[in-house]
């Protein structure tokens, strides 16, 4: 049968002819003060306290570490911080002008081992700045107290709090930045011990945040620094009920190999009680795209993930992937009922980061290990590359001078194909780099991994680039032996920087045997055409 149908597609292509005469992002990460990380081995704990009223993370955690009491410490008796929330970032927030701030927010990422109570007090003051301008030494010049409270105990449990506003001042917040200014005193109390790590942004220049501590004074001039402790602001009059906190899908999708592209939506339910929504998405394709699921049951103050699986692209463009959840009764804070993320459609890349960015990186210490992300290919596929961000640290850790290399797995955990190696350099490191695979792996409907295989090294180093993702999709992200073998999953809360390059399988080479029917067709082709053209 494969013979007869070479013999028949050669007739074709050349009677055809005869007849018609056919003619790669790169951020590097300065040094933070003392006990400050960029989110190296760092488990991020649950960022959304589960209330009904408006919590609104207008700092998000970018998986960044700090002990140096960025939000309150429980081990110095004299804190203060002072930092600025840009206009960027709060319209970023959605947090709505014209409301009061009623409350305030912090995220601690380690526990501390025990607790002291002091004065607390809290100030905020509306800004159109887009730097910080305060200087180094202590001020409220023209903040107002929001929060005055004589005998306040530092939480010290992991994951977010919130710390309601009384003794102060209302303050609306009326558009633009906001600039937090807040002092922990407790001159004679007990001291903590084992102290409080915050969950930290540091997306900001040096000098956005000016903070100090002390066991002995007050201290009125503050050092200069990039991490500022995630942040929410609270408001009481707003009723927040459902949000839409995640679209989990491939951000790069190829076309046939990444569809029908599955889309999940995760949705939060803030309430105490349960709840009935609707959720649809929408997408701006050619065609364009719509779904709704109706009727979905939400248990209080939790949150679920549901699958539309029926979008199958066949544009290569851009396009919005837009999800709505319907309001909740006496639901009126609605900005974060709908998401929205980019999705690029093209031929040939599988990713989960559509415009990525390094929030940080995991290493193995001195171990080998492989990295790895999960991909489903639809029908038949080679996988011919990978590209794949590099991350390297200042020394002692630094990744410059180690060889690294891309690996493709097979569902079964089998090393199938492997790059030549990449040694690391200074013109190398905190970017995407392209590797190849010399013999391209073909899967059939069939998941596969891509993975950066690290090998051992006399000091710990930290290659692996992740952006943080929280929570992160399940069954996605994960390490291998350097052997491979049964993965164990990633860290919590990440996306590694890890894509995937596809293409369609080649025909296959025809052998000498199907090379002599083709010449055999050919001929028989031009003896019956020669014989048309003496009979006419």
């Amino acid at each position: 049968m494969k013979k007869q149908l070479l013999l028949i597609i050669a007739l074709f292509i050349i009677g055809a002819n005869y007849g018609q005469r056919l003619t790669q992002y790169t951020p590097p990460s300065p040094a933070g003060s003392a006990g400050e990380g960029y989110g190296v081995n760092v488990k991020m704990p649950p960022s959304d306290p589960n209330t009904d009223v408006l919590m609104s993370w207008v700092l998000p955690t970018q998986g960044g570490t700090s002990g140096n009491t960025r939000c309150p410490g429980n081990t110095f008796r004299y804190q203060r911080t002072e930092y600025l929330i840009t206009p960027a970032e709060m319209a970023a927030s959605g947090y709505p002008a014209g409301q009061t701030i009623d409350g305030i927010g912090f995220l601690v990422a380690t526990a501390g081992a025990s607790s002291q109570t002091g004065s607390f007090k809290v100030y905020l003051m509306n800004t159109s700045n887009t730097a910080y301008s305060l200087g180094s030494s202590w001020t409220t010049a023209g903040f107002t107290t929001v929060s005055d409270k004589a005998a306040w105990t530092v939480p010290i449990a992991a994951g977010a709090y919130t710390v309601p506003f009384s003794g102060g001042s209302t303050f609306t917040y009326t558009g633009g930045g906001v600039y937090v200014a807040w002092e922990f005193s407790n001159p004679a109390g007990t001291l903590g011990t084992g102290a409080v790590v915050a969950s930290c942004n540091y997306g900001g220049p040096v000098g956005i945040l000016y903070g100090q501590r002390s066991s002995a004074s007050m201290p009125t001039v503050l050092a200069a620094s990039n991490f500022r402790p995630a942040t929410t602001f609270v408001n009481n009059a707003l009723t927040d009920i459902f949000s839409v906190t995640n679209i989990y899908t491939y951000e790069k999708d190829p076309i046939p190999f990444g569809t029908p592209n599955k889309i999940s939506v995760r949705v939060q339910n803030l309430d105490a009680n349960e709840a009935l929504c609707d959720i649809t998405i929408s997408i701006n394709s050619t065609p364009p795209y719509t779904a709704t699921l109706s009727g979905l049951s939400l248990a209080g103050n939790s949150s679920d993930v549901f699958e539309f699986t029926g979008w199958t692209p066949t544009t290569m463009e851009n396009v919005n992937v837009t999800a709505t959840v319907t309001p909740g009764e006496m639901e009126n804070y609605l900005l974060n009922n709908t998401k929205t993320i980019p999705v690029n459609v093209n031929n040939s890349t599988f990713s989960y980061c559509e415009s990525p960015i390094a929030h940080g990186a995991y290493g193995y210490g001195t171990g080998a290990v492989i990295w790895a992300s999960k991909y489903q290919m639809t029908g038949p596929g080679n996988v011919t590359g990978a590209n794949i961000f590099i991350y390297s640290s200042t020394a002692p850790n630094s990744s410059v001078g180690n060889t690294v290399t891309a690996v493709v797995l097979n569902s079964a955990g089998a090393i199938v194909a492997e790059s030549a190696g990449l040694l690391l350099t200074d013109a190398n490191v905190n970017m995407f780099n392209t590797f190849t695979f010399a013999t391209p792996p073909t899967f059939t409907n069939e998941p596969f991994y891509i993975g950066l295989s690290t090998p051992a090294a006399a000091v710990a180093w930290y290659p692996a680039a992740y952006m943080s993702e929280i929570p992160q999709r399940p069954g996605t992200f994960y390490i291998f032996d350097p052997t491979g073998g049964t993965p164990a999953d990633a860290p919590a809360d990440i996306k590694w920087l890890i894509d995937a390059q596809v293409a369609p399988v080649p025909a296959p080479i025809p052998t000498v045997a199907e090379w002599g029917l083709i010449l055999l067709g050919m001929a028989l082709l031009g003896i019956g055409t020669l014989y048309l053209l003496r009979r006419g």
